[in-house]
């Protein structure tokens, strides 16, 4: 960084902290404890370690999603354990929206994934205390949560 002025220097800095502050902010992000604020989400794990944006695997609470799913006359099922049902996707991803707006842009969900079902113990993807294990649960779905950041 010598070849920069001091000025220069500073702001590569700042954000060079930024963006290390970003990467470690993840395991504690509260974009999760937001979205699990919804009575229509009974869990999520927020995912970004590295990357430029944050996205989060979503359960839903399936008995709130069967009667919004009822209400738009559509069907939950979807594809590889995932809910596909666009009309569904929408609500999701206004709701989404709506809870980011409480936390700064680099802070906020951008893209997410809503599973069929909710995290299992017998998965280990919960803890004997059925804690989210998210690291577990992020290595069980990096492919699909990577598959997020290609568009």
């Amino acid at each position: 960084m010598s070849n920069f002025t001091p000025r220069a220097q500073q702001v590569l800095a700042r954000k060079k902290e930024n963006l290390a502050n970003l990467i470690n902010f993840v395991d504690d992000n509260p974009a999760a404890d937001l979205l699990t604020a919804d009575p229509l989400i009974d869990q999520a794990v927020a995912y970004g370690d590295g990357r430029k944006l944050i996205s989060a695997l979503v359960v839903p609470n399936l008995d709130e999603l069967q009667k919004r799913a009822d209400r738009l006359g559509c069907e939950i099922g979807g594809q590889d354990g995932f809910v596909t049902e666009p009309q569904l996707l929408e609500v999701f991803e206004t709701l989404i929206v709506e809870r980011m707006e409480a936390v700064s842009g680099p802070e906020r969900v951008k893209k997410f994934l809503v599973l069929e079902r909710a995290f299992q113990l017998d998965e280990d993807e919960l803890t004997a205390t059925l804690k989210v294990r998210r690291r577990h649960i992020i290595g069980k779905y990096e492919q699909q949560l990577a598959a997020l950041y290609e568009d």
